[in-house]
């Protein structure tokens, strides 16, 4: 129900940005929290720019933790906040 819903939001969504909040809030649980908004736009950004699945980025919840990654994927933030609707990928 909620990859049907983000697709509907991502596919007509005159506002992405507004799509995304909601998608974060509703369509996962726990509620992803609104501070990850700025991230998936620029992950979607990015994907969307010729960026790798694979490209390295900062990872946006390290807080000097031990075990916890310098950084993260584009593609393990895309799967991770189910960010394909938004993404301009061609299916195989």
């Amino acid at each position: 129900m909620g990859r049907m819903v983000a697709e509907g939001i991502a596919e007509h969504s005159e506002n992405r940005r507004a799509g995304l909040i909601y998608h974060l809030h509703h369509n996962h649980f726990p509620p992803v929290p609104s501070a990850w908004l700025d991230v998936a736009e620029r992950v979607i950004d990015r994907l969307n720019a010729g960026g790798e699945w694979d490209e390295q980025i900062p990872n946006p919840v390290r807080r000097d933790a031990e075990g916890v990654p310098e950084t993260v994927t584009l593609g393990q933030v895309a799967e991770g906040l189910h960010l394909d609707p938004w993404l301009d990928r061609e299916e195989d």
